[in-house]
Protein backbone atom coordinates (compact mmCIF):
# COMPACT_ATOMS: atom_id res chain seq x y z
CA UNK A 1 0.00 0.00 0.00
CA UNK A 2 2.65 2.34 0.97
CA UNK A 3 4.17 2.11 -2.51
CA UNK A 4 1.30 2.50 -3.92
CA UNK A 5 0.51 5.46 -2.03
CA UNK A 6 3.93 6.72 -3.12
CA UNK A 7 3.44 6.10 -7.02
CA UNK A 8 -0.12 7.68 -6.86
CA UNK A 9 1.04 10.64 -5.26
CA UNK A 10 4.11 11.36 -7.82
CA UNK A 11 1.73 10.70 -11.16
CA UNK A 12 -0.82 12.90 -9.99
CA UNK A 13 1.81 15.23 -9.13
CA UNK A 14 3.61 15.11 -12.65
CA UNK A 15 0.23 14.96 -14.47
CA UNK A 16 -1.97 17.95 -12.33
CA UNK A 17 0.98 19.69 -10.67
CA UNK A 18 1.59 22.13 -9.25
CA UNK A 19 -0.50 21.02 -6.13
CA UNK A 20 -0.49 21.72 -2.59
CA UNK A 21 -0.78 18.55 -0.03
CA UNK A 22 -4.29 19.43 1.04
CA UNK A 23 -4.93 19.50 -2.75
CA UNK A 24 -3.21 16.00 -2.59
CA UNK A 25 -5.41 14.91 0.04
CA UNK A 26 -8.60 15.54 -1.59
CA UNK A 27 -7.35 14.10 -4.95
CA UNK A 28 -6.58 10.72 -3.80
CA UNK A 29 -7.85 10.88 -0.21
CA UNK A 30 -4.42 9.32 1.77
CA UNK A 31 -4.31 10.30 5.17
CA UNK A 32 -2.18 13.69 5.28
CA UNK A 33 0.51 12.03 7.64
CA UNK A 34 1.06 9.68 4.61
CA UNK A 35 1.19 12.35 2.28
CA UNK A 36 3.37 14.49 4.21
CA UNK A 37 5.72 11.44 5.10
CA UNK A 38 6.11 10.57 1.19
CA UNK A 39 6.38 13.94 -0.32
CA UNK A 40 9.33 14.84 1.99
CA UNK A 41 10.97 11.58 0.65
CA UNK A 42 10.20 12.44 -2.71
CA UNK A 43 11.83 15.72 -1.93
CA UNK A 44 14.67 14.41 -1.12
CA UNK A 45 15.31 12.36 -3.56
CA UNK A 46 14.45 14.74 -6.37
CA UNK A 47 12.00 13.56 -7.87
CA UNK A 48 9.40 16.30 -6.51
CA UNK A 49 10.06 20.16 -5.99
CA UNK A 50 8.78 23.00 -4.25
CA UNK A 51 7.01 25.45 -6.63
CA UNK A 52 6.14 28.57 -4.30
CA UNK A 53 3.14 29.39 -2.69
CA UNK A 54 -0.35 28.89 -3.91
CA UNK A 55 -1.99 32.02 -4.61
CA UNK A 56 -5.46 31.41 -2.76
CA UNK A 57 -6.65 34.77 -1.59
CA UNK A 58 -7.98 33.81 1.71
CA UNK A 59 -6.51 31.35 4.40
CA UNK A 60 -3.23 29.58 4.79
CA UNK A 61 -0.72 29.83 1.71
CA UNK A 62 0.08 26.08 1.06
CA UNK A 63 3.66 25.24 -0.53
CA UNK A 64 2.94 24.24 -3.94
CA UNK A 65 4.44 20.65 -5.43
CA UNK A 66 5.46 20.57 -8.75
CA UNK A 67 7.85 16.93 -10.76
CA UNK A 68 11.42 18.25 -10.72
CA UNK A 69 12.68 18.55 -14.44
CA UNK A 70 15.73 17.80 -13.60
CA UNK A 71 14.47 14.56 -11.60
CA UNK A 72 16.51 12.25 -14.64
CA UNK A 73 17.16 12.17 -18.23
CA UNK A 74 14.65 10.37 -20.77
CA UNK A 75 16.17 9.13 -24.10
CA UNK A 76 13.85 9.43 -26.81
CA UNK A 77 14.98 7.96 -30.42
CA UNK A 78 12.36 8.53 -33.18
CA UNK A 79 12.74 7.04 -36.94
CA UNK A 80 11.19 6.40 -40.14
CA UNK A 81 12.21 5.85 -44.05
CA UNK A 82 13.60 8.55 -44.19
CA UNK A 83 15.82 9.87 -40.67
CA UNK A 84 16.98 9.16 -37.56
CA UNK A 85 16.36 11.31 -34.85
CA UNK A 86 17.69 11.56 -31.00
CA UNK A 87 16.98 13.51 -28.55
CA UNK A 88 17.78 14.04 -24.78
CA UNK A 89 14.64 15.24 -22.39
CA UNK A 90 13.61 15.78 -19.06
CA UNK A 91 10.72 15.06 -17.59
CA UNK A 92 8.40 17.78 -18.15
CA UNK A 93 9.50 16.63 -21.28
CA UNK A 94 11.02 18.94 -22.75
CA UNK A 95 13.95 18.92 -25.19
CA UNK A 96 17.62 19.01 -23.69
CA UNK A 97 20.06 20.40 -26.07
CA UNK A 98 19.78 19.83 -30.10
CA UNK A 99 18.30 16.93 -32.00
CA UNK A 100 20.98 14.85 -33.67
CA UNK A 101 19.34 13.48 -37.42
CA UNK A 102 21.32 11.32 -39.67
CA UNK A 103 19.83 9.58 -43.02
CA UNK A 104 18.57 5.95 -42.03
CA UNK A 105 20.15 3.16 -42.88
CA UNK A 106 18.18 1.37 -45.24
CA UNK A 107 20.74 -1.64 -46.50
CA UNK A 108 18.76 -4.26 -44.34
CA UNK A 109 17.47 -4.94 -40.77
CA UNK A 110 20.96 -5.61 -39.08
CA UNK A 111 22.43 -2.18 -40.29
CA UNK A 112 19.11 -0.57 -39.44
CA UNK A 113 19.31 -1.97 -35.76
CA UNK A 114 22.94 -1.30 -35.27
CA UNK A 115 22.23 2.31 -36.34
CA UNK A 116 19.41 3.36 -33.86
CA UNK A 117 21.51 1.49 -30.64
CA UNK A 118 24.55 3.62 -32.13
CA UNK A 119 22.17 7.00 -32.01
CA UNK A 120 21.06 6.25 -28.94
CA UNK A 121 24.77 5.71 -27.75
CA UNK A 122 25.67 8.74 -29.24
CA UNK A 123 23.00 10.38 -27.07
CA UNK A 124 24.05 9.29 -24.02
CA UNK A 125 27.07 10.48 -24.08
CA UNK A 126 27.68 13.47 -21.77
CA UNK A 127 24.85 12.56 -19.33
CA UNK A 128 27.45 11.90 -16.26
CA UNK A 129 25.92 10.66 -13.54
CA UNK A 130 22.56 12.02 -14.32
CA UNK A 131 19.87 9.53 -13.82
CA UNK A 132 18.61 7.97 -16.89
CA UNK A 133 14.58 7.49 -16.42
CA UNK A 134 14.10 5.54 -19.97
CA UNK A 135 14.81 5.61 -23.54
CA UNK A 136 11.33 5.58 -26.12
CA UNK A 137 11.95 3.82 -29.52
CA UNK A 138 9.58 5.45 -32.64
CA UNK A 139 8.83 2.85 -34.95
CA UNK A 140 7.18 3.67 -38.13
CA UNK A 141 5.28 0.50 -38.21
CA UNK A 142 3.06 -1.89 -36.35
CA UNK A 143 4.38 -2.09 -33.16
CA UNK A 144 3.53 -4.92 -30.43
CA UNK A 145 3.21 -2.57 -27.59
CA UNK A 146 3.54 -5.18 -24.60
CA UNK A 147 6.31 -7.04 -25.65
CA UNK A 148 8.33 -4.10 -27.67
CA UNK A 149 8.63 -6.14 -31.16
CA UNK A 150 8.69 -4.17 -33.92
CA UNK A 151 6.08 -6.13 -36.37
CA UNK A 152 6.24 -4.74 -39.83
CA UNK A 153 6.74 -1.58 -41.54
CA UNK A 154 4.80 -0.91 -44.73
CA UNK A 155 7.11 1.67 -45.64
CA UNK A 156 10.41 -0.10 -44.98
CA UNK A 157 10.09 -3.76 -46.33
CA UNK A 158 12.59 -5.64 -44.62
CA UNK A 159 11.99 -4.35 -40.86
CA UNK A 160 9.43 -7.45 -39.67
CA UNK A 161 9.67 -9.09 -36.27
CA UNK A 162 12.79 -6.73 -34.61
CA UNK A 163 12.58 -7.47 -30.90
CA UNK A 164 13.51 -3.54 -30.21
CA UNK A 165 12.92 -3.57 -26.44
CA UNK A 166 15.09 -6.79 -25.49
CA UNK A 167 18.07 -5.16 -28.06
CA UNK A 168 18.27 -1.98 -26.48
CA UNK A 169 17.20 -2.83 -22.42
CA UNK A 170 20.02 -4.87 -22.85
CA UNK A 171 22.46 -3.22 -24.83
CA UNK A 172 21.96 -0.18 -22.80
CA UNK A 173 20.96 -1.17 -19.40
CA UNK A 174 18.07 1.07 -19.06
CA UNK A 175 14.34 0.56 -19.60
CA UNK A 176 12.91 0.90 -22.76
CA UNK A 177 8.96 1.44 -24.18
CA UNK A 178 8.31 0.95 -27.60
CA UNK A 179 6.01 2.89 -29.62
CA UNK A 180 4.61 3.73 -33.23
CA UNK A 181 5.20 7.04 -34.63
CA UNK A 182 1.49 7.96 -34.55
CA UNK A 183 0.39 6.90 -31.57
CA UNK A 184 3.56 8.84 -29.71
CA UNK A 185 2.74 11.83 -32.07
CA UNK A 186 -0.88 11.62 -30.81
CA UNK A 187 -0.46 11.33 -27.23
CA UNK A 188 2.27 14.57 -27.54
CA UNK A 189 -0.71 16.61 -29.51
CA UNK A 190 -2.95 15.74 -26.60
CA UNK A 191 -1.31 16.45 -23.62
CA UNK A 192 1.37 19.27 -24.76
CA UNK A 193 -0.16 20.75 -28.29
CA UNK A 194 -3.37 21.80 -29.91
CA UNK A 195 -5.59 18.41 -28.56
CA UNK A 196 -5.70 20.63 -24.91
CA UNK A 197 -6.07 17.75 -23.35
CA UNK A 198 -9.43 16.47 -25.39
CA UNK A 199 -11.04 13.19 -24.12
CA UNK A 200 -12.36 12.19 -27.82
CA UNK A 201 -9.64 13.19 -30.12
CA UNK A 202 -8.33 11.90 -33.36
CA UNK A 203 -4.88 12.85 -34.67
CA UNK A 204 -4.33 12.73 -38.33
CA UNK A 205 -0.68 11.80 -39.29
CA UNK A 206 0.53 12.11 -42.76
CA UNK A 207 4.02 11.52 -44.61
CA UNK A 208 5.21 8.96 -46.37
CA UNK A 209 2.85 6.82 -44.88
CA UNK A 210 -0.63 7.53 -43.51
CA UNK A 211 -1.83 6.74 -39.63
CA UNK A 212 -4.42 7.71 -37.20
CA UNK A 213 -4.10 7.87 -33.57
CA UNK A 214 -7.57 7.82 -31.48
CA UNK A 215 -8.37 8.73 -28.02
CA UNK A 216 -11.95 7.57 -26.70
CA UNK A 217 -12.82 8.79 -23.35
CA UNK A 218 -9.73 10.09 -22.10
CA UNK A 219 -8.01 6.59 -23.26
CA UNK A 220 -5.33 6.27 -26.26
CA UNK A 221 -7.50 3.12 -28.56
CA UNK A 222 -4.53 0.38 -28.89
CA UNK A 223 -6.69 -2.38 -30.19
CA UNK A 224 -5.94 -6.44 -29.36
CA UNK A 225 -2.78 -6.40 -31.11
CA UNK A 226 -2.48 -3.01 -30.53
CA UNK A 227 -2.95 -2.03 -34.11
CA UNK A 228 -5.82 0.18 -34.47
CA UNK A 229 -4.99 3.27 -36.24
CA UNK A 230 -4.26 1.72 -39.72
CA UNK A 231 -5.88 4.55 -40.95
CA UNK A 232 -3.49 4.46 -44.42
CA UNK A 233 -4.54 0.79 -45.50
CA UNK A 234 -8.38 1.21 -44.84
CA UNK A 235 -9.59 0.43 -48.67
CA UNK A 236 -10.78 3.59 -50.60
CA UNK A 237 -10.44 2.47 -54.26
CA UNK A 238 -11.62 -0.78 -56.00
CA UNK A 239 -8.63 -1.79 -58.14
CA UNK A 240 -6.32 0.95 -57.31
CA UNK A 241 -2.89 0.66 -56.82
CA UNK A 242 -1.01 -1.21 -55.08
CA UNK A 243 0.20 -0.54 -51.74
CA UNK A 244 3.58 -1.64 -49.83
CA UNK A 245 1.80 -3.53 -47.23
CA UNK A 246 0.24 -6.02 -50.40
CA UNK A 247 -3.20 -4.75 -50.86
CA UNK A 248 -4.59 -2.48 -53.72
CA UNK A 249 -6.51 1.27 -53.32
CA UNK A 250 -5.09 1.90 -49.80
CA UNK A 251 -5.63 5.53 -48.81
CA UNK A 252 -2.08 5.72 -48.20
CA UNK A 253 -1.18 4.58 -52.11
CA UNK A 254 -3.54 6.94 -53.40
CA UNK A 255 -3.28 10.06 -50.99
CA UNK A 256 0.13 10.04 -49.37
CA UNK A 257 3.18 12.28 -50.37
CA UNK A 258 4.85 9.82 -52.05
CA UNK A 259 1.66 9.18 -54.52
CA UNK A 260 1.34 13.36 -54.67
CA UNK A 261 5.27 13.30 -55.67
CA UNK A 262 4.74 10.44 -58.15
CA UNK A 263 1.34 11.74 -59.76
CA UNK A 264 2.78 15.32 -60.14
CA UNK A 265 5.89 13.74 -62.03
CA UNK A 266 3.76 11.55 -64.12
CA UNK A 267 2.00 14.78 -64.96
CA UNK A 268 4.68 16.95 -65.72
CA UNK A 269 6.95 14.05 -67.70
CA UNK A 270 3.47 13.50 -70.02
CA UNK A 271 3.87 17.96 -70.72
CA UNK A 272 2.26 19.35 -67.62
CA UNK A 273 3.71 22.69 -66.30
CA UNK A 274 3.83 23.32 -62.57
CA UNK A 275 6.08 25.91 -60.52
CA UNK A 276 7.04 22.58 -58.21
CA UNK A 277 9.72 21.84 -61.27
CA UNK A 278 11.49 25.43 -60.39
CA UNK A 279 11.16 24.81 -56.49
CA UNK A 280 13.06 21.17 -57.63
CA UNK A 281 15.82 23.34 -59.51
CA UNK A 282 14.59 22.37 -63.29
CA UNK A 283 15.15 18.68 -62.29
CA UNK A 284 11.89 16.38 -62.14
CA UNK A 285 13.35 13.66 -60.36
CA UNK A 286 13.91 16.19 -57.36
CA UNK A 287 9.63 17.15 -56.95
CA UNK A 288 8.85 16.02 -53.64
CA UNK A 289 5.00 16.03 -52.34
CA UNK A 290 6.45 18.72 -50.02
CA UNK A 291 6.91 21.14 -52.83
CA UNK A 292 3.39 19.85 -54.06
CA UNK A 293 1.61 21.15 -51.05
CA UNK A 294 4.00 24.34 -51.00
CA UNK A 295 2.61 24.91 -54.69
CA UNK A 296 -0.58 24.88 -53.51
CA UNK A 297 -0.46 27.22 -51.40
CA UNK A 298 1.22 29.86 -53.65
CA UNK A 299 -1.51 29.20 -56.17
CA UNK A 300 -0.32 26.59 -58.58
CA UNK A 301 -3.13 25.21 -60.53
CA UNK A 302 -1.89 21.60 -61.21
CA UNK A 303 -0.67 21.22 -57.38
CA UNK A 304 -4.32 22.54 -56.21
CA UNK A 305 -5.95 20.20 -57.85
CA UNK A 306 -3.85 17.60 -56.70
CA UNK A 307 -4.01 18.42 -53.57
CA UNK A 308 -8.01 19.00 -53.64
CA UNK A 309 -8.42 15.55 -54.69
CA UNK A 310 -5.81 14.40 -51.86
CA UNK A 311 -7.80 15.83 -49.19
CA UNK A 312 -11.15 15.17 -50.70
CA UNK A 313 -9.89 11.53 -50.30
CA UNK A 314 -8.89 11.98 -46.68
CA UNK A 315 -12.30 13.66 -46.10
CA UNK A 316 -14.03 10.85 -46.71
CA UNK A 317 -11.55 8.49 -44.70
CA UNK A 318 -12.23 10.84 -41.52
CA UNK A 319 -15.67 10.76 -41.94
CA UNK A 320 -16.04 7.18 -41.70
CA UNK A 321 -13.64 7.57 -38.75
CA UNK A 322 -16.09 10.44 -37.15
CA UNK A 323 -19.13 7.93 -37.78
CA UNK A 324 -17.34 4.78 -35.88
CA UNK A 325 -15.68 6.97 -32.91
CA UNK A 326 -17.52 10.57 -32.86
CA UNK A 327 -14.73 12.81 -31.37
CA UNK A 328 -14.60 15.65 -30.81
CA UNK A 329 -11.60 16.74 -32.04
CA UNK A 330 -9.72 16.41 -35.32
CA UNK A 331 -6.01 17.18 -35.90
CA UNK A 332 -4.33 16.95 -38.29
CA UNK A 333 -0.68 16.56 -39.02
CA UNK A 334 1.12 20.07 -39.10
CA UNK A 335 3.11 19.52 -42.18
CA UNK A 336 -0.88 19.43 -44.15
CA UNK A 337 -0.31 23.30 -43.36
CA UNK A 338 2.54 23.45 -45.83
CA UNK A 339 -0.51 24.04 -48.45
CA UNK A 340 -2.62 26.29 -46.54
CA UNK A 341 -5.89 26.62 -45.81
CA UNK A 342 -6.68 24.31 -49.35
CA UNK A 343 -6.27 21.26 -47.43
CA UNK A 344 -8.26 22.24 -43.89
CA UNK A 345 -11.30 23.85 -46.07
CA UNK A 346 -11.52 20.59 -48.26
CA UNK A 347 -11.69 17.99 -45.87
CA UNK A 348 -14.27 19.82 -43.37
CA UNK A 349 -16.46 20.30 -46.38
CA UNK A 350 -16.06 16.41 -46.98
CA UNK A 351 -16.77 15.96 -43.56
CA UNK A 352 -19.33 17.70 -43.20
CA UNK A 353 -21.22 16.14 -46.34
CA UNK A 354 -20.80 12.78 -45.40
CA UNK A 355 -20.93 12.18 -41.71
CA UNK A 356 -23.49 12.09 -39.55
CA UNK A 357 -25.30 15.46 -38.91
CA UNK A 358 -25.40 15.09 -35.51
CA UNK A 359 -21.95 13.47 -35.49
CA UNK A 360 -20.39 16.37 -37.36
CA UNK A 361 -22.35 19.52 -35.90
CA UNK A 362 -20.18 20.13 -32.49
CA UNK A 363 -16.59 18.34 -34.63
CA UNK A 364 -13.55 20.65 -34.89
CA UNK A 365 -11.17 20.98 -37.09
CA UNK A 366 -7.56 22.24 -36.51
CA UNK A 367 -3.60 21.69 -37.30
CA UNK A 368 -1.39 20.55 -35.12
CA UNK A 369 0.69 22.91 -32.44
CA UNK A 370 3.95 20.85 -32.44
CA UNK A 371 6.40 20.04 -35.68
CA UNK A 372 8.79 17.61 -36.70
CA UNK A 373 9.33 17.14 -32.64
CA UNK A 374 6.09 16.11 -31.89
CA UNK A 375 7.30 11.90 -31.80
CA UNK A 376 9.90 12.64 -29.79
CA UNK A 377 8.14 14.50 -27.13
CA UNK A 378 5.79 11.53 -26.99
CA UNK A 379 8.09 8.91 -26.63
CA UNK A 380 9.16 11.14 -23.60
CA UNK A 381 5.47 10.96 -21.98
CA UNK A 382 5.15 7.25 -22.56
CA UNK A 383 8.33 6.73 -21.05
CA UNK A 384 7.36 8.84 -18.08
CA UNK A 385 3.43 6.89 -18.54
CA UNK A 386 5.43 3.76 -17.69
CA UNK A 387 8.37 4.38 -15.34
CA UNK A 388 5.79 6.46 -13.31
CA UNK A 389 2.46 4.27 -13.39
CA UNK A 390 0.46 2.79 -10.57
CA UNK A 391 0.82 -0.47 -9.41
CA UNK A 392 -3.01 -1.95 -9.59
CA UNK A 393 -4.15 -5.13 -8.44
CA UNK A 394 -4.72 -7.72 -11.61
CA UNK A 395 -5.96 -11.19 -11.77
CA UNK A 396 -2.10 -13.16 -13.21
CA UNK A 397 -3.19 -14.01 -16.91
CA UNK A 398 -2.31 -17.78 -16.31
CA UNK A 399 -6.02 -17.75 -14.69
CA UNK A 400 -7.12 -15.49 -16.92
CA UNK A 401 -6.52 -18.02 -19.93
CA UNK A 402 -7.35 -21.33 -17.05
CA UNK A 403 -10.56 -19.95 -16.79
CA UNK A 404 -11.45 -18.90 -20.35
CA UNK A 405 -10.39 -22.43 -21.25
CA UNK A 406 -12.30 -24.48 -18.46
CA UNK A 407 -15.30 -22.08 -19.56
CA UNK A 408 -14.54 -23.59 -23.06
CA UNK A 409 -14.17 -27.14 -22.54
CA UNK A 410 -16.83 -27.55 -20.18
CA UNK A 411 -19.52 -26.09 -23.42
CA UNK A 412 -20.84 -23.43 -21.04
CA UNK A 413 -20.20 -19.23 -21.47
CA UNK A 414 -19.44 -16.68 -18.86
CA UNK A 415 -22.76 -15.18 -18.54
CA UNK A 416 -24.58 -18.43 -17.67
CA UNK A 417 -22.75 -20.93 -15.18
CA UNK A 418 -26.01 -22.03 -13.66
CA UNK A 419 -27.62 -22.96 -16.06
CA UNK A 420 -25.54 -25.19 -17.47
CA UNK A 421 -25.13 -26.89 -14.30
CA UNK A 422 -28.36 -27.43 -14.09
CA UNK A 423 -29.88 -25.02 -11.24
CA UNK A 424 -33.00 -23.21 -10.88
CA UNK A 425 -32.63 -19.40 -12.18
Amino acid sequence: MRARNRALLLDVVRRFGPLSRVELHKLTHIRPASISQITRELIDERLLREAGPSDNPTGRKQILLEMNKNAGIILAVDFDAEQVAVARLDCRPALVGEVYREPTDLRGKAELLDQLLRCARRGLEGTGGERIVGVGVGDPGIVDTARGLSVAASTIDFWRDVPLRDRFETELGIPCVVADNTRARTVAERTLGAGGGSDDMIFIEYGLGIGAGMFTGGKVLLGHAYVAGEFGHTHVSEGGPPCKCGSFGCLEAVASIGALESTLRRAIREGGSSRCLDMAGGDVERITGWHVLEAARLGDKMSVTLVEEMARRLGLGIANMVNLFNPELIVLDRRLALAGDVVLNEIVRVVRREALAYSSASLQFRFGDLGVEASLLGLGLLVLDSVFEVPDLKAPRLLMDRSLKDRLRSGRSHAEPAAAAGAKP
